[in-house]
Formats: C-alpha cells, sequence, structure tokens
C-alpha cells in the first residue's frame, strides 16, 4: 500500500501515532504514516522530518525516498528533493526488481521540471547574469509560490534594476510566509531605508538580527554575509546620527571577527564624532591602518590620523568615508 496516497484527518491520527513512536522508536511504519498524516493536512516540512526518521531507520526502503521527495517539493525546498528522488534512483538501480518502476520515472521527470539549485542562482547573481537567474526563480515560483527563498532573491533583482516598489512588495511577501527566514528581513529594511522610512528599516534590521541569533551555526559563508550585513546596518545608523546604535553595530561586527580592518576604522569614527575621544579614535584608526596599509581601508586610517593631528579643532570632522562600496549597494 502507497500510504502517499492514504487520507488521514491529522488532529485523530497524530496522537495514537506519536503515542506509538514513543513506545517503540523504531517503528518505522509509524513513522511513515506520521509523515503521510502531515503530507495529507499540508505540513509538508513536518511530513519530511518524519520521513527522514524512517530513512534513518530504514535507508532502503525505497517508498519513503518518494515521499520525501514529494514533500520536499510541496514545501518549496527543491534542492533537498533532489537528494531524495537521487537516492530514489541510486537504489532502485540497485534493486533492479520489487520496486514499481512508474514512481522511478515519475521522480525522473519531477527532477527534469525542477529548477537548479540555489547555488546555481546564486551564481548568476553574482556574476550579473540578472536575467538567467530571474527566469530560474520564476520557473521555481511557478512551482510553488511560497518559496520565499525565490521571492527575496527576484526582490533583490528588482531593487537591481531600480524598481524598488516591487522590490519590496517581494520582500514584504517572503518576510510574511517565513518571518523566520532573515534575509528577507534585511532586504526589506534596506529597501524601507533607502525610501527614507528609516523607522520601519531598523524594526526589520532587528527582526534580521534576531532571527540570524537563532542559527544555531554559521559557516564562513554566512559569517561573511552576516558581517557585511551589519556593517551595512551600521552605516544606517551612522547616516541617521544613531552613533550608539552605530556603536553596538560595530563591536558585534568585531565580535565575528576581530581582524575586520573596516570594523576598526568605524570604530575611530564613533570615538571621533560621538564621543569626541582622540585618544581612543587614534588608537582605533591606528589598529585599522596597521591591519594592511596597502589597502583602501589602510589608506583612509592614515589619512584620518593626519588630518586630525593637523586640524585639532574638533568641530572639524574630515570625510569619513568608513564604509567599502559593496556596503552601501
Amino acid at each position: 500500500m502507497n500510504l502517499m496516497k492514504k487520507e488521514f484527518y491529522l488532529p485523530m491520527v497524530e496522537p495514537h501515532l506519536k503515542r506509538c513512536i514513543a513506545i517503540d522508536p523504531k517503528n518505522v511504519e509509524s513513522l511513515i504514516m506520521l509523515g503521510s498524516a502531515y503530507y495529507s493536512a499540508m505540513r509538508y516540512t513536518s511530513a519530511v522530518k518524519s520521513y527522514e526518521k524512517a530513512l534513518a531507520l530504514a535507508p532502503d526502503n525505497l517508498s519513503v525516498y518518494k515521499m520525501a521527495g514529494d514533500a520536499c517539493v510541496a514545501s518549496g525546498d527543491f534542492d533537498k528533493a533532489r537528494k531524495f528522488y537521487s537516492g530514489l534512483i541510486e537504489k532502485a538501480g540497485r534493486q533492479p526488481s520489487g520496486y514499481d518502476r512508474h514512481d522511478i520515472d515519475e521522480a525522473k521527470t519531477v527532477m527534469k521540471a525542477l529548477p537548479e539549485t540555489y547555488k546555481d542562482i546564486d551564481r548568476l547573481l553574482k556574476d550579473s547574469r540578472l536575467v538567467e537567474a530571474e527566469e530560474l526563480l520564476k520557473k521555481r515560483l511557478s512551482l510553488n509560490q511560497s518559496d520565499y527563498v525565490a521571492l527575496t532573491q527576484l526582490g533583490s533583482i528588482y531593487q537591481e534594476r531600480g524598481n524598488r516598489a516591487l522590490a519590496m512588495k517581494f520582500f514584504r511577501n517572503a518576510a510574511k510566509i517565513a518571518p523566520d527566514y532573515p534575509i528577507a528581513h534585511f532586504f526589506l529594511g534596506r529597501a524601507l531605508f533607502l525610501t527614507q522610512k528609516a523607522d520601519e528599516a531598523i524594526k526589520e534590521f532587528d527582526l534580521f538580527k534576531e532571527k540570524m541569533a537563532l542559527l544555531p551555526k554559521m559557516d564562513q559563508e554566512t559569517r561573511k554575509m552576516y558581517t557585511n550585513d551589519l556593517h551595512y546596518i551600521a552605516e544606517a545608523y551612522f547616516t541617521l546620527k544613531m552613533y550608539r546604535e552605530f556603536r553596538g553595530e560595530i563591536e558585534d561586527i568585531l565580535k565575528l571577527d576581530p581582524k575586520d580592518q573596516d570594523a576598526w576604522y568605524a570604530l575611530g569614527v564613533y570615538y571621533y564624532v560621538g564621543e569626541h575621544n582622540r585618544p581612543r579614535t587614534y588608537e582605533a584608526l591606528k589598529k585599522a591602518r596597521d591591519m594592511d596599509p596597502s589597502t583602501d581601508t589602510g589608506k583612509k586610517a592614515k589619512y584620518a590620523i593626519e588630518y586630525i593631528r593637523t586640524n585639532p579643532d574638533s568641530r572639524i570632522i574630515p570625510d569619513f568615508s568608513f564604509l567599502n562600496k559593496e556596503y552601501r549597494e
């Protein structure tokens, strides 16, 4: 029997199945039935988790790979769907008989229809191949209108093209669908700030940091992304002359990366503009300069030190262009 096709009334079967699993955590059949119950109730993420537990106990159960792949497609997680379908096809190749070939053919057909992975789309975006990226993202949305990652990335494309109203619409939609997805809040905050809606922007920036704090662990790429985004938020606070908040963002960056040269330069800016503390200004700027005098930031730090020394009047503030161009885009 294909449990995926069976209808379940979740409020009735969920408590019973959970009790069965509590009594016997290795009851594969109960895990599969619970996953199918979640699927029937359109709780696709919960369905995938239940199927994954079943596969951990019964890795050769080919039916579960198909169920899990279908649940991932329904939830919009196409990258994970590929993994399950690939697992099904690979294992079916080792077991040529005893499994419904129709399911295998169906899995292959769905895989061909799935858009490219997000890594491929990210690569297109980094190479400024926006038209190609837009086509793939629209393809994802045609399969799942709730794909909040695709919505966010499409919004970033429209913002890049100068269509801020459309970009903001996509960002708001993504944040509404997935309120725990940090990047949607950051992009929405940035769009609001660029349209001079500072109060709303700050609320979104706060949500962004709150959701990022929920991540169990950041890999190197995520940490770099988060640092860059904090630099942008810091500049927003500086522009608004909210110097205490500006300093808070810089300190958060230095916790993530104590060797961030731009952050040390920005800290020097804070001490000069926010506290008029010349000794600490020199200390932070010297640290930024000495980290690597050959970089643009190192050169700006050197210039700032010399300028402040030759212009002792603290009312005269030099040009503190403390963030690199990438943070302002």
